[in-house]
């Protein structure tokens, strides 16, 4: 009658009306982030255009010092002439901890990270022994948000660490990034 996905589905929607019930606050807005990984050793951002930001929404529900959020954004695709990049839609969960300091909330979680390619017609099919369109892994968040009344400018800074895409340890290292983005998140 009811497959385990629905009542799955169900269960989890559920508690998450049940925990924005009784959450402290839960915050949505837009987000912005560059779509390229941060260099350290290229901190220049000449050149940096509105073709260079992917963008998605951000969401956050806070229960104390404590806080799960969602972050989803679409990567259009690219062709350079090096290298072919397909569209993504990129997703990260996290769950963590805030520190309020006066008009500034500091914030830490970790969680995982999910990204899921379209290579679109003409690309060739992925290989059949590895993860496909897909890649998975964990990653580390960090924000700062100015808090504007009801409104919030979030800093987010994440460490991401793809290993479906990796074979080994040693090599999950080259798929780790360092991404920077901005929100715009407004209180419920």
């Amino acid at each position: 009658m009811f497959s385990m996905k629905r009542i799955a589905l169900g269960c989890a929607l559920l508690l998450i009306l049940a925990g924005g019930a009784f959450a402290d606050g839960i915050e949505i807005g837009p987000t912005a982030m560059l779509r390229f990984p941060l260099q350290v050793s290229d901190a220049s951002l000449e050149g940096i255009g509105v073709e260079d930001f992917k963008f998605g929404g951000d969401a956050e529900i806070i229960f104390g010092v404590f806080q799960i959020g969602a972050l989803a954004d679409f990567r259009p695709g690219r062709d350079d002439d090096m290298v072919r990049v397909p569209p993504a839609v990129e997703m990260l969960v996290t769950g963590g901890v805030l520190f309020d300091l006066w008009i500034l909330r500091l914030g830490l979680g970790i969680g995982p990270s999910f990204v899921i390619d379209f290579p679109g017609r003409d690309a060739p099919p992925p290989p059949p022994d590895g993860p496909g369109n897909v890649g998975a892994g964990v990653a580390l968040k960090g924000n700062a948000d100015l808090q504007l009344g009801n409104w919030a400018l979030r800093l987010n800074v994440i460490g991401g660490l793809d290993i479906l895409r990796a074979a080994a340890a040693e090599e999950a290292l080259e798929y780790a990034d360092l991404r920077v983005g901005l929100s715009l998140l407004y209180d419920l």
